[in-house]
Formats: structure tokens, C-alpha cells, sequence
């Protein structure tokens, strides 16, 4: 390898890895996994794939596709997406200029919101708090809208009206109203 895309120290991503890069020999690149397991990676298999190296990465990308259940009118839902769009245009965090928040597809599932900014954050452990505070920001927004999200669980009420405890469903069946 004559190029040097990262060093000892980075964090990379590959095909099937990922993690920090601890050696670098004539034959391999050793790494140390999330799980703090460590791999070999031949340098053959490195020069002939795409690595991302991670700490190059000023910013982070937050991608939430959201499917809203059928039945819904599309008032509440453009709400929600106004709602959520204030949200992320205050939030110093995330890049306004980045902001999409599109509906995107009419699915099988429901309507397919998708929700996709970049985070000023480089390091994932801070990036996924931020990420977690804008998921649980998202989820406030559409309680307060009276929206459920799609689930492929269905509810099943017995004779005497009681609700039975959610069954998984292979076919993705929407929520049933009470």
C-alpha cells in the first residue's frame, strides 16, 4: 500500500468491519472492534474494497425513515413534519442547511416520512446522544399529535373486549383501532 487513507489510531469501516486501527504491518492491519474483539484485516482485502475512515468525518449524518399508519390526515402529518423540521432548524447541533424532511413514499407499510440532517458531532458516542435526544423529540411530537407509528405487531381484542398481548405477524399487518 503506497497510499495512506488512515493511521494507527483512526477509525475505520470496511465491507464487514469496523473499529480502530491498532497496527499496521506489511501483510495486515489489526483492529479492535465496538464488542473490543481484534481482526485481521489482510492489506489485499483493504486495497481492494472501500474504507471509510471515520475520523476524517467532520459531521454526522442522521437518517430516520418513519412510516405513519394509514387513516391519518395528511393535515396531522404535515403538522408533524413542520413540527419536527422547527425542531431540528433550533437545535445548534445539527446543520440547518442540511435539513430534509420529505414524504417520501405511499407504502405498503404507510406514509414513509423521511427524516435526514447532518450532526455537528465527529464522535459517534456524542453523536448518538444527540440522536437520541432529536429520536425522543420526534416521538414527543406525534404523541402529541395522537399518531402511532406502523409496526408489523397486531392487536387482537378477545369476546369480552379485553386487548391480547401483541403477536408478531409475518404478513406486517397495521395496527388495529380499538
Amino acid at each position: 500500500m503506497t497510499e495512506k487513507p488512515f493511521k494507527i489510531g483512526d477509525i475505520i469501516e470496511g465491507d464487514n468491519y469496523s473499529g480502530i486501527v491498532e497496527n499496521i504491518t506489511l501483510r495486515s492491519i489489526k483492529i479492535r472492534t465496538d464488542d473490543n474483539s481484534v481482526i485481521n484485516v489482510p492489506n489485499l482485502k483493504i486495497t481492494t474494497e472501500c474504507v471509510t475512515n471515520i475520523s476524517e468525518i467532520d459531521n454526522r449524518r442522521f437518517n430516520l425513515p418513519i412510516y405513519i399508519s394509514y387513516g391519518i390526515k395528511i393535515e396531522k402529518v404535515r403538522r408533524v413534519m413542520d413540527k419536527v423540521r422547527l425542531y431540528l432548524e433550533n437545535n445548534e447541533k445539527v446543520l440547518t442547511e442540511t435539513i430534509s424532511i420529505k414524504f417520501e413514499e405511499i407504502a405498503k407499510e404507510g406514509m414513509k416520512i423521511t427524516i435526514n440532517c447532518y450532526i455537528d458531532e465527529a464522535k459517534k458516542p456524542r453523536f448518538l446522544v444527540v440522536k437520541e435526544k432529536i429520536n425522543f423529540e420526534i416521538m414527543k411530537v406525534l404523541e402529541g399529535e395522537g399518531i402511532e407509528l406502523y409496526t408489523n405487531n397486531i392487536r387482537i381484542k378477545n369476546l369480552d373486549g379485553k386487548i391480547l398481548p401483541l403477536i408478531q405477524n409475518e404478513e406486517k399487518k397495521y395496527i388495529k383501532g380499538e
